[in-house]
């Protein structure tokens, strides 16, 4: 059986050749909404994984409600995926390993370092999230209003 990535061609192409997102999270007491970028892999069942440490903003916030939205954006074609899902940390030392190698790649191949941007923050340890989306829709806005211009791929529950 086909994973729901290779279901999937246009929305996972466009995934892997793009690394950087916006994540979007709330504070479950205030409300308070709270946006940072972060370098994103993704997996066969199009599950995204990023990094961040475990004293910031968004991982507080995903710790007291797990609900957030991610927005990547490539600027070329006037394309964009947005999706919403839940976040969930993965306690695994070898995978947070690989995660932070290949976030160390995404950094090179984009901003010429291999330093990530949470290597320089005082906020803890690294942590891994995955991030189970509950539906993913890819626009092409370059194609004018008139053409079909949404995809969207909603992962059903045996695919998690």
């Amino acid at each position: 059986m086909a994973t729901l990535a290779e279901q999937n061609p246009k929305v996972t192409n466009f995934l892997q050749r793009n690394h950087t997102a916006v994540l979007a999270t709330a504070n479950k007491e205030t409300g308070q909404p709270y946006a940072a970028v972060v370098y994103y892999t993704i997996s066969s069942k199009l599950h995204l994984y990023f990094v961040t440490k475990k004293d910031t903003a968004k991982s507080r916030n995903i710790e007291a409600n797990p609900q957030v939205a991610m927005v990547i954006y490539e600027a070329d074609t006037q394309t964009t995926v947005q999706l919403y899902g839940q976040a969930i940390a993965i306690e695994d030392p070898q995978k947070l390993q690989s995660a932070l190698a290949m976030m160390a790649g995404h950094a090179k191949a984009s901003a010429q370092t291999e330093t990530l941007p949470t290597s320089k923050l005082n906020a803890g340890d690294h942590v891994l999230y995955q991030v189970i989306p509950r539906n993913i829709r890819l626009a092409e806005y370059k194609y004018g209003a008139s053409d079909n211009i949404f995809e969207v791929v909603i992962p059903n529950e045996t695919n998690l």
